[in-house]
């Protein structure tokens, strides 16, 4: 696991990687990739701080 950190320009692109995610994820039937979307969407955690 590592931590991303990025500058406000890279907020948005982050942003559509999570929704990209959340898409695929649906697709596949993938709980564990769902989950941790979920779990991230709800800590309220700046996106500067997402563990991956």
């Amino acid at each position: 696991m590592g931590k991303i950190v990025v500058d406000h320009k890279g907020i948005l692109a982050l942003q559509e990687i999570i929704s990209y995610a959340r898409i695929r994820a649906r697709e596949n039937n993938d709980s564990k990739v769902l989950d941790k979307v979920k779990e991230f969407q709800k800590s309220n955690k700046p996106i500067e701080e997402i563990v991956v």
